[in-house]
């Protein structure tokens, strides 16, 4: 088990290919000291370009990724992956909802946003909640 951002260089990992078809260094921060970016520079054993496939390659034991903790709580909380390297993160993600405009927003459109940000709230703090557990 990696203890810092620079073990990750020890330990096959399962990279994010960029739009520009780059395939980056992890930058990681740590909640506690926004200011200290660590880049780390590893050597995948898988590249892919889709996140559903880091997630499976992770789940069939390929290595380490980075994916987005709305994405993998329901793992996390189960068990089946455990979070490395916590509480360093490798980003924030923004989840938007496009709407032809702010007026006249039909009500069971903003009741399915409302509980599709409530949802995915709550399994994000359960899966905090497993790996602080862990």
């Amino acid at each position: 088990m990696p203890q810092a951002p620079q073990d990750l260089a020890q330990h096959d990992c399962v990279l994010l290919r960029h739009t520009d078809g780059q395939v980056r260094s992890w930058q990681l921060w740590c909640p506690d000291a926004p200011r200290q970016i660590i880049e780390t520079k590893v050597a995948p054993v898988v590249v892919a370009n889709h996140t559903d496939t880091l997630l499976r390659a992770a789940l069939d034991g390929a290595g380490i990724t980075s994916i987005s903790m709305d994405i993998i709580a329901p793992y996390l909380t189960s068990g089946t992956l455990v979070r490395v390297l916590n509480p360093w993160i490798a980003g924030r993600l923004a989840m938007y909802a496009a709407l032809p405009g702010r007026k006249f927003v039909p009500e069971r459109l903003r009741v399915f946003l409302d509980y599709l940000v409530e949802h995915t709230r709550e399994q994000t703090e359960e899966a905090l909640k497993a790996c602080a557990v862990c």
